[in-house]
């Protein structure tokens, strides 16, 4: 664990970065896939990816934390989020399956990370809202992810 005392502004920059590279990985997931039967299920994905990234952009352009508040520094685990942004997490030669475990471990991570940030210390309750809504929205990825490996290769 490598607690790091950063802003509140840095800890959703770090948010931010991990959505942007899940989006990539999925995009990139999405075209080797291309006419197959799991384009379009990870074309999605990189879509809701978009979606958590606006909401957290909504944070820190919108207005919806003060810039007082963002400043301020807290204290928290960025392992996970290193993990997901500097990791090579490399798609190709994989196979449907091995490629919706990896998206099924990179749901898991990105899980953590968001229940890490909704466990610092201050933060305004908006930035917590954010980060559970987010984390569940990463959960129902998950879930799809794990039924569809269930519905496609389980014998």
């Amino acid at each position: 664990m490598a607690n790091e005392i950063i802003s509140l502004e840095e800890v959703i920059k770090y948010a931010i970065m991990s959505e942007k590279e899940c989006c990539v990985f999925y995009r990139n997931v999405s075209k080797l896939l291309e006419g197959g039967r799991l384009h379009g299920f990870f074309n999605r994905l990189a879509e809701e990816e978009l979606n958590h990234l606006d909401l957290l952009m909504l944070l820190i352009e919108g207005g919806k934390v003060s810039e007082k508040v963002l400043h301020s520094h807290v204290v928290i685990d960025t392992d996970v989020f290193e993990t997901l942004i500097n990791e090579s997490w490399n798609p190709y030669g994989l196979s449907e399956e091995q490629l919706l475990y990896l998206a099924g471990e990179r749901e898991k991570i990105i899980i953590e990370a968001y229940e890490r940030m909704m466990d610092i210390k201050p933060a305004p309750l908006e930035v917590i809202k954010t980060a559970e809504k987010i984390k569940n929205l990463e959960k129902e990825h998950l879930e799809r992810i794990t039924t569809t490996i269930h519905n496609l290769f389980s014998r």
